[in-house]
């Protein structure tokens, strides 16, 4: 019976220890990813399904045109660019962008293919960098229904400065014809254009969730104007546009935002 009682012993310490290891691997902390070149460096966090991603090459490059600019360096027509390859088992990825030495809690993102780094800048804004890669053509039966988060702008071209040819409202769908880094392409009624995938979701309870919150923060608008200023606590905010969320007032419209 003891040695019984033992084996029992054993085998329930066994069992602990492998549920301690199982415990541990889940609980590991993501792979960090070191960018480093001409003196910068930053700290990228591996957080796609890719297992590990190695940096094949950095390469600095001087003069870069505006027009091949990166997304979130509108503003930079010329200077010094680095293009970073990151690299997994049977992929590679190739970001372009003007400095990342300032990037703070960056993070390596995978979504539909594509991956994107997003970070934070100098300034404390929340910013996102796409990979550079070719558009992913959808046939037609590979075509997706995607809902409306805000109202957002549907644009001629897949970048945040392009003609703006219609508006998507909250909640309201468009079915997408092809992938971008960043980008959808999409049909919207007569329209066609590109919506930037960060106010796109395929779950159509998502979005009827973000129109209800809508509509609350407009009701709980619209009560706090009975009240008058004498109150101590009422509010005078309107249902205008929504300047809590982060961005910049220019990008909202009715509440919503727009990019």
């Amino acid at each position: 019976m003891m040695r019984k009682g033992l084996l029992i012993s054993a085998g329930m310490a066994l069992a602990a220890g492998m549920s301690f290891v199982s415990m541990a691997e889940e609980a590991a902390p993501p792979q960090e990813i070191l960018l480093a070149v001409d003196g910068k460096e930053a700290v990228v966090e591996n957080h796609t399904d890719a297992g590990k991603v190695s940096v094949k090459g950095m390469e600095t490059v001087d003069q870069k045109e505006e027009e091949t600019a990166s997304e979130d360096q509108e503003d930079v027509v010329a200077g010094s660019w680095y293009i970073i390859v990151l690299s997994a088992e049977k992929e590679e990825h190739t970001f372009e962008t003007a400095d990342f030495s300032q990037w703070e809690n960056a993070v390596l993102m995978e979504e539909r293919g594509f991956w994107y780094i997003q970070y934070t800048d100098a300034d404390g804004k929340a910013r996102e960098l796409p990979e550079t890669a070719e558009p992913i053509e959808l046939a037609e039966d590979e075509i997706l229904t995607m809902w409306a988060l805000t109202d957002v702008y549907v644009r001629e071209a897949p970048k945040g400065t392009a003609e703006a040819v219609a508006v998507a409202g909250l909640g309201q769908e468009c079915n997408v014809t092809a992938l971008l880094p960043g980008w959808y392409q999409v049909e919207y009624g007569e329209v066609s254009g590109y919506i930037n995938h960060k106010f796109l979701t395929a779950d159509e309870a998502e979005a009827q969730a973000a129109k209800d919150q809508e509509q609350q923060a407009r009701d709980a608008a619209a009560a706090g104007n009975s009240y008058s200023f004498g109150n101590g606590g009422g509010s005078s905010s309107g249902s205008g546009t929504n300047s809590d969320n982060g961005k910049d007032p220019d990008e909202c419209l009715t509440g919503g935002l727009l990019n």
